[in-house]
């Protein structure tokens, strides 16, 4: 008697290929594995192993007459070592908490935010980092983004608040979002 095992191979380096029509404005996405490039159309995973499933959630409104402008709103977060402990939850939680309160922070996809940290990546890096966005805050990832905020960590190190602005103003001019705008 032969022992035989069933051998499953999981799928790697997968592309998913699907673009939102036209008359479509993409303001977020979320996927439960990989990356989803909403400008080219294409969904990368890494691997899924069999039987295993994945999903995208794409945020959309729809392009023409009546749709707001939003407005951009930038924080930029200083995680350098000038901050204790105490002081950087104390900041994350106010974030957070204001984000999540729709009598405080909209969350009608009107406002368009983006989150830097400046800090030091390594003992000879002054860094910035991207953390949130830029993304309009709508009802269904106004809670996603406070969890998110609650969970970011310190950077630590030096002070360096000219990679913060730099990366927040270069962030900001490449906004998708702001590009849709100004092309009506």
């Amino acid at each position: 008697m032969t022992n035989h095992k069933n051998w499953e191979t999981p799928a790697i380096n997968i592309e998913l290929f699907y673009l939102l029509p036209e008359n479509l404005l993409p303001i977020n996405n979320i996927t439960s594995r990989g990356s989803y490039n909403s400008n080219t159309g294409i969904w990368n995973i890494s691997y899924l192993e069999s039987g295993e499933s994945v999903s995208l959630t794409i945020t959309a409104i729809v392009k023409g007459i009546g749709i707001p402008e939003p407005t951009q709103l930038a924080m930029i977060l200083d995680g350098s070592t000038s901050i204790t402990s105490n002081d950087w939850e104390l900041m994350r939680t106010g974030l957070a908490n204001t984000i999540e309160n729709p009598e405080v922070f909209p969350n009608s996809g009107s406002v368009e935010l983006t989150i830097i940290q400046f800090g030091q990546k390594d003992s000879r890096t002054q860094y910035a980092r991207k953390e949130i966005g830029p993304i309009l805050v709508t009802e269904s990832n106004y809670q996603s983004i406070g969890n998110t905020i609650r969970n970011l960590p310190q950077l630590r190190g030096y002070t360096p608040m000219g990679s913060g602005i730099y990366l927040t103003a270069d962030t900001l001019i490449k906004s998708q979002i702001l590009n849709n705008q100004i092309d009506k």
